[in-house]
């Protein structure tokens, strides 16, 4: 019998389009163009960061980013690493990251700095360990200069101290957790919803099935624009 979907790690995808498309954009944004080729050579070189900094297979990597190249690169170098994304969003207040972040165990936090001073404010009461910071410029097409943050790691700077050798992690496609979403509380406190590598490939497939002008697409020249909050699950997938 044949398997209705593919059983592999999601950061796969970035590896396949890379090897098919290396030269088609990935992304636009801010005047920039990011290749599928240069967004899995970033991804790999903050997997092999996140690795150094300590982050293992298994391990929560918070990220707290609007719509930007960062959160792609981020959401595969996260996984590249072994670890799981837990996306939060940027208009969360202190006691929703203290939730979330505390929930999910996540140490490690990926912010901009417009969000520094509030991720700063719940260190204590959360397990985070480490700090990487970011601004929405810095994939801009005029990248600002980086500047120190005490007691934090710049995002653009761990990518550029590290090569693109990402660990060598064995991802159970099936097992193994990709995201941890949390749900927007309606009912009450936000669950946290666990998503194996397995479970997003099977919602990324239904969104390519259901969404009719993607089955009119020419495969590796189509754009899209995305509106969509990519920390919230529906832009995820659509990512």
């Amino acid at each position: 019998t044949k398997e209705p979907y593919p059983k592999m790690s999601v950061h796969s995808l970035l590896d396949a389009a890379a090897a098919e498309f290396p030269d088609k954009h990935a992304c636009f944004y801010l005047g920039n163009e990011i290749t599928y080729k240069d967004l899995k050579l970033l991804a790999d070189s903050l997997a092999a960061a996140l690795a150094d900094l300590g982050v293992r297979k298994g391990d929560k990597v918070a990220t707290i980013l609007p719509n930007c190249p960062q959160f792609i690169i981020s959401d595969f170098g996260i996984l590249k690493a072994g670890a799981t994304h837990v996306p939060c969003s940027p208009l969360h207040k202190a006691a929703d990251l203290i939730y979330e972040i505390g929930d999910s165990g996540a140490e490690t936090v990926i912010c901009c700095d417009e969000s520094l001073e509030l991720v700063d404010s719940i260190k204590d009461k959360t397990k985070i360990k480490r700090i990487i910071v970011t601004s929405v410029m810095d994939y801009s097409l005029e990248k600002p200069e980086l500047k120190q943050i005490p007691g934090t790691y710049q995002f653009r700077d761990l990518i550029a101290n590290h090569e693109p050798k990402p660990p060598e992690v064995d991802i159970d496609p099936i097992k193994d957790l990709a995201v941890l979403v949390f749900t927007g509380g309606a009912t009450g406190l936000p669950k946290g919803v666990m998503l194996t590598h397995y479970n997003r490939l099977v919602a990324m497939t239904h969104i390519a099935w259901y969404i009719e002008p993607l089955k009119v697409g020419i495969r590796g020249k189509t754009s899209v624009l995305m509106p969509l909050p990519l920390f919230h699950q529906y832009g995820h997938l659509m990512m």
